[in-house]
């Protein structure tokens, strides 16, 4: 991910927009959750989209100050009611209302039956308690294992909500290949043809009906739960039963040439509703907290901590040793500095990419010689200041501290640091500072392969039609939307006319240029492009996320010819570059360094209370169009280990 380095960036009241990766991964979970329960026969929410994950939460009651029920933790449907609330505040009833009151039901009806299973199975005074499991209205089905190709399921609830891909129902097509649930043994997907009007009918039709399980006194009802999509709407689709369910589908406002390419999406939930509403809930509790205030408590730095060891295995134990005060004549102009913020996001970004940090900085020191930390960062609740920025060492990690940054010292090797061009390092940041971050490049260096860098069971079909989906949110926002702007530079979109691409309008016209979408999130990001509203005056400019920023800073600096476009890199990428210091420098670290961590360390932790690895720094060598197309399947990220030299 070009820079998934600050997606946390402005959490309170959708101030600014929160990256692509967010908002596809919880975002449209959270309104296509609201899917989940729409009737057969109701309307879909239509529009295409981009939010940013403070609005969204917002809007959807979920931000900061949220109010738990009775007791202190509310139920599934009561949670739904009050995000039903804050839609109907922000005027988005039109968009929402359907799904959302129909969400309500399907909650209650679950519930309700919950409540009955429960009184059916208590036992009567004077009589044995029933052995087994009584189900008056049905069970939903469990997660389906993984494919072979992925590393496994999730191991925790977070993220759980993800529907998972099982095709694409184009309108007179023949049906999808067949897949498999705990429910039949055998699932597929079609649409008839479209009307004059673009509708059309989807079908889902399943067979082979699982058995009872062992052990259950009375016949159960195994039940699935769809979402099928497209850019302008979702509805639901419940089966229950072997044979033929139908979905009316599309009609006025449909988008005729999306559906005839792509046709409805057919995704698969992974358990109930309720269950699935949980996790919701609990994939933003990695988030809430830490993005609302200066500082990350403990409690959520221990839960997301928790997360990076079981999602990426990467291990953030509680830190040995203390915090020591770096002396300032070790640091040299060049020399990055790796960070990780225990907030939820720095961890979603660690997971995606396989990176062992979330934000990268830099050392430069002016002509007179005093040091600064130069950065591309945004205004948040914990930094005060955004753009491309610089800051006196000092000052910058009183506020890191305060922040609750780990940081890690990662100088520049021997040979970079003769290499490193001091003068002309000033001469690019003075052209650079002012800069707005560069959201506009966030994902694209992480996306480099049609499905090879989305974590199970995320799909980009399901970016796709998130992307249209919350289109309504991003009008109540009023952000622009930078995915498309992105889209736009890869469809020969001219810098005037990037503003006001529609999400549809890039759609039309990849499908014109005969591009796929698989094919467009993986053209590479390249430095050389201009995006509007980047410059203090508003005029158009580069697009730099952290990582981005230091990378073309090495390069200004003559480190290495340009033989590749940093804006494809991701965390990862920058600091495994030969530019640092490898494992072999540990040695050459000052005292402090190698007194305040880990003996053998190659890296200098000063600040931090959970301790950091980075165990690839300074182990690649540049190549030319390098980080175009690497896989990162997490927990291990093997194909990515295997393909260091040469994606």
């Amino acid at each position: 991910m070009s820079g998934e380095c600050h997606l946390r960036r402005r959490w309170r009241g959708g101030e600014a927009m929160v990256a692509a990766m967010v908002a596809a991964l919880l975002g449209v979970m959270i309104v296509s959750q609201g899917a989940s329960a729409v009737p057969v026969n109701s309307g879909s929410g239509k529009g295409n989209a981009w939010v940013g994950l403070g609005g969204l939460l917002e809007v959807l009651g979920m931000g900061e100050g949220g109010q738990d029920g009775p007791g202190g933790k509310p139920g599934a449907g009561e949670r739904i009611r009050d995000m039903m609330v804050k839609v109907q505040l922000a005027g988005l009833e039109k968009e929402y209302r359907d799904g959302f009151e129909s969400l309500v039901r399907a909650v209650a009806e679950e519930e309700e039956a919950m409540a009955l299973e429960a009184a059916r199975s208590a036992p009567s005074a004077g009589s044995p308690p029933a052995t087994g499991h009584r189900q008056a209205q049905g069970r939903a089905s469990e997660p389906s294992a993984p494919p072979k190709n992925t590393s496994g399921s999730l191991p925790g609830p977070y993220y759980s909500f993800i529907p998972e891909f099982k095709g694409r129902a184009v309108p007179g097509n023949p049906p999808t290949a067949s897949w498999s649930t705990p429910c039949f043994s055998g699932c597929d997907a079609s649409s008839s043809p479209q009307d004059a009007k673009g509708a059309t009918e989807v079908s889902i039709r399943c067979t082979g009906a699982a058995p009872t399980p062992p052990g259950h006194i009375l016949p159960t009802v195994c039940v699935d739960t769809y979402l099928v999509a497209s850019v302008t709407g979702w509805k639901v689709l419940r089966v229950g039963k072997e044979g033929v369910t139908k979905l009316p589908w599309g009609g006025k406002g449909e988008d005729m040439g999306d559906l005839a390419a792509y046709g409805a999406r057919v995704f698969r939930f992974p358990a109930s509703l309720s269950s699935a509403v949980e996790a919701v809930w609990q994939t933003v509790e990695l988030f809430r907290g830490p993005l609302s205030g200066a500082g990350v408590s403990k409690g959520d730095a221990d839960r997301n901590a928790a997360f990076l060891r079981d999602y990426a295995h990467c291990d953030m134990s509680p830190r040995e040793h203390a915090d020591f005060p770096m002396d300032e004549a070790d640091i040299q102009s060049g020399d990055a500095f790796g960070i990780v913020r225990l907030d939820g996001l720095d961890p979603l970004i660690m997971w995606g990419t396989g990176s062992r940090i979330g934000h990268t900085a830099a050392a430069l020191r002016s002509q007179d010689g005093q040091l600064y930390v130069v950065e591309s960062q945004d205004h948040t609740s914990y930094w005060p200041v955004g753009r491309v920025q610089k800051t006196p060492f000092n000052e910058w990690v009183r506020l890191a501290s305060l922040a609750d940054y780990n940081v890690a010292w990662m100088p520049l090797s021997r040979k970079a640091r003769d290499r490193f061009n001091e003068t002309a390092a000033r001469e690019a940041f003075a052209g650079w500072e002012g800069l707005q971050y560069g959201f506009y490049n966030v994902l694209w260096g992480w996306i480099d392969t049609p499905t090879g860098n989305f974590p199970w069971p995320l799909h980009p079909q399901l970016l796709m039609v998130a992307l249209g989906i919350l289109e309504p949110l991003l009008a109540k926002t009023r952000k622009p939307s930078f995915v498309n702007a992105a889209f736009g530079q890869r469809l020969g979109v001219s810098v005037e006319e990037l503003g006001g691409l529609t999400t549809r309008g890039a759609y039309a016209l990849a499908r014109k240029a005969g591009v796929t979408f698989e094919k467009l999130i993986t053209m590479p990001e390249r430095d050389s492009w201009a995006y509007p509203n980047q410059t203090p005056s508003g005029g158009p400019g580069p697009a730099m996320v952290c990582n981005v920023f230091v990378c073309r800073l090495w390069k200004a600096a003559g480190l290495f010819d340009p033989l590749f476009d940093c804006s494809e890199f991701t965390p990862l990428d920058t600091y495994q570059l030969t530019a640092l210091a490898g494992p072999g420098d540990a040695a050459a670290m000052p005292p402090a360094c190698r007194a305040g961590n880990p003996p053998g360390s190659p890296l200098c932790q000063f600040l931090g209370k959970y301790s950091m690895s980075i165990p690839t720094v300074g182990t690649v060598e540049p190549f030319a169009g390098m980080r175009e197309g690497c896989p990162s399947t997490p927990p291990d990220y093997e194909d990515r280990v295997k393909a260091a030299g040469w994606c």
